[in-house]
């Protein structure tokens, strides 16, 4: 996909590529399922450079990253300096835990280059829940799974270092 396609469209609702790259992402979703959660998803997009969520700030979105690479950054005792956790990129998400309503993030995420992703907020998740709990069910499994994943490899990635 081309991400300057994707940056001109209206971002309030997601066009037949954008679902095909979700898609991508949520392969074990059926296309039904990929078209309702469409309508509770936003596409947003950062410049490279850009700050998405600044560590210890509230924030109340997740991410589906469909183009670009992701920084997340965790401040260190030395002001100013950040320790790297992950680099993010396409099919990897940025946020879970918002979806539980409204937190702080706990590191620092930034664009390395160019981003577009697709956005839920909790108020989002809670209306999808409602009006589709078998999907909403689906999803947040799907969401533990890659948090679970990231968790795992933030602690091989600590063992290393200790």
């Amino acid at each position: 996909m081309k991400i300057s396609a994707a940056l001109k469209m209206n971002h309030s609702t997601l066009n037949s590529e954008l679902k095909q790259e979700l898609k991508s992402i949520l392969n074990s979703f059926s296309n039904s399922e990929i078209e309702e959660l469409s309508s509770f998803l936003e596409c947003r997009d950062w410049p490279a450079d850009a700050t998405i969520m600044n560590e210890g700030e509230p924030y109340n979105f997740m991410g589906f990253i469909l183009k670009g690479r992701l920084a997340l950054k965790k401040e260190t005792s030395f002001h100013g300096r950040h320790f790297l956790l992950a680099i993010l990129e396409k099919g990897s998400t940025v946020g879970e835990f918002s979806i539980s309503g409204r937190t702080h993030i706990s590191a620092t995420v930034t664009a390395l280059e160019d981003s577009l992703l697709l956005t839920l907020t909790s108020d989002r998740m809670d209306d999808l829940v409602e009006t589709n709990p078998a999907l909403g069910v689906k999803l947040l499994r799907h969401i533990l799974s890659i948090a679970n994943k990231k968790y795992k490899n933030a602690l091989d990635r600590l063992s290393m270092i200790l």
